[in-house]
C-alpha cells in the first residue's frame, strides 16, 4: 500500500520543462508547504512520542486521535508530510533551476478553476509555467500572483493543489491551503481525499478527510494549539460508524480536554463519502452533505478534482 511513495514521489523526478530552457529566468524563491503545516499542526500529531510505531485499528468503532495520527502522520500511503515533502521537493527543484523557467518573467499568469470535493464555490488557481513528465504521464504547473504562490501537480496516484500566502495575522509567516487525493490508479487501496488549512501565526490547523481504506468515511480535526477537536465517522469496511466526537490536548493529542464552542467551529467544509458499490455512505456529515464519490474512476471520481493536462 505504498503506492503514493512509488508512483507519486518517484514520478516527480522525471520532467521536461513546459517553458523551455533559457537564461535570465526569474530568481523567485517559491515557498515550501511542509514547514508551515508542521509549525501549525498540534504537536501531539507531529511529535507525539506516545504514538511512535502505533498499529492501525481496522475495527475501530469510534474516533481515536492515535489512529488518526497513525494514518495521516506516520509513514504510509496517506502520510500528509510524505505527500507535502514530495511537493516541496518539486518546488526546491524549480527554485534551483530558475534559469530553466523564463516563463516566470515572460508569461502572464492565467487563471483556471478546480472544484475539489464538490466545493460550493470553485477554487481559482493560476498557472504561469508548467512541466511535463518525460513520458507524458504527469505534469505540474505553478504561478506567483501578488503575494500568493499556486501549484498544482497531477502525477502517478495523486493530485495536489496548494496555495501559500502571507498570514493575515503576521505577514512574516506563511499560511497554506492544500487539497490532495490518493487512489487515481490504485482504486482498491487507499482511495480518498483530504483538505488542509494551516496558519502558524495563529497555531490554527484543520484537516478534513474522506475515503475508502483510509480509516474514515468522513472526518474533521481542528487545533488551535491548545486543544484538538475532532468529529467524524470511522470506516468499518462495508459500513460506516455513526458520528463521534473527541477533544484532547494538542500537546499530546491523547489527554482528554474540554473544547469550547469556538474550538468546535470548522472553517473547512465537512466531507464524507457517498454510498458506492458495496461501500456504505459516511455517517458524517451524512445525507446530502456527503459529496465524495469514489470507485467510479475518471472525472466522476472525487480523487480527480483538477485538470488532467496543463492549463498553459
Amino acid at each position: 500500500m505504498k503506492i503514493v511513495a512509488t508512483l507519486f514521489l518517484s514520478s516527480l523526478l522525471i520532467f521536461t520543462s513546459g517553458c523551455g530552457k533559457g537564461s535570465g529566468g526569474a530568481t523567485t524563491n517559491y515557498p515550501l508547504f511542509t514547514p508551515p503545516v508542521k509549525s501549525a499542526a498540534p504537536t501531539g500529531f507531529v511529535n507525539g512520542s506516545s504514538f511512535a510505531g502505533i498499529a492501525r485499528f481496522p475495527n475501530l468503532l469510534s474516533l481515536d486521535p492515535a489512529d488518526f495520527k497513525s494514518r495521516f502522520f506516520t509513514t504510509g500511503p496517506t502520510d500528509l508530510f510524505q505527500i507535502l515533502q514530495a511537493v516541496d521537493d518539486r518546488i526546491a527543484g524549480i527554485n534551483s533551476r530558475a534559469d530553466n523557467f523564463p516563463c516566470e518573467t515572460t508569461t502572464t499568469p492565467i487563471s483556471y478553476t478546480i472544484n475539489p470535493f464538490a466545493a460550493v464555490t470553485p477554487i481559482t488557481m493560476y498557472a504561469q509555467c508548467s512541466e511535463r513528465m518525460g513520458d507524458g504521464s504527469g505534469f505540474d504547473q505553478f504561478a506567483k500572483v501578488g503575494d500568493s504562490f499556486y501549484i498544482y501537480i497531477h502525477i502517478g496516484d495523486g493530485e495536489v493543489a496548494a496555495i501559500a500566502s502571507p498570514s493575515q495575522t503576521d505577514s512574516s509567516k506563511t499560511s497554506v491551503q492544500i487539497w490532495a487525493s490518493v487512489g487515481l490508479v490504485n482504486l482498491n487501496g487507499s482511495h480518498g481525499v483530504m483538505e488542509i488549512s494551516a496558519d502558524p501565526a495563529t497555531n490554527s490547523f484543520e484537516m478534513t478527510v474522506a475515503g475508502l481504506g483510509m480509516g474514515y468515511c468522513g472526518a474533521q480535526y481542528k487545533s488551535d494549539g491548545t486543544n484538538v477537536y475532532g468529529t467524524g465517522s470511522v470506516d468499518m469496511g462495508a459500513t460506516c460508524g455513526s458520528t463521534d466526537t473527541i477533544c484532547v490536548l494538542a500537546s499530546d493529542a491523547s489527554t482528554s480536554a474540554t473544547c469550547s464552542a469556538g474550538e468546535k467551529i470548522f472553517s473547512l467544509p465537512a466531507i464524507g463519502r457517498t454510498s458506492s458499490g458495496s461501500s456504505g455512505a459516511s455517517g458524517y456529515p451524512g445525507g446530502a452533505s456527503n459529496t465524495i464519490n469514489l470507485l467510479t474512476s475518471g472525472a466522476q471520481d472525487a480523487v480527480q478534482f483538477g485538470p488532467s493536462s496543463p492549463s498553459i
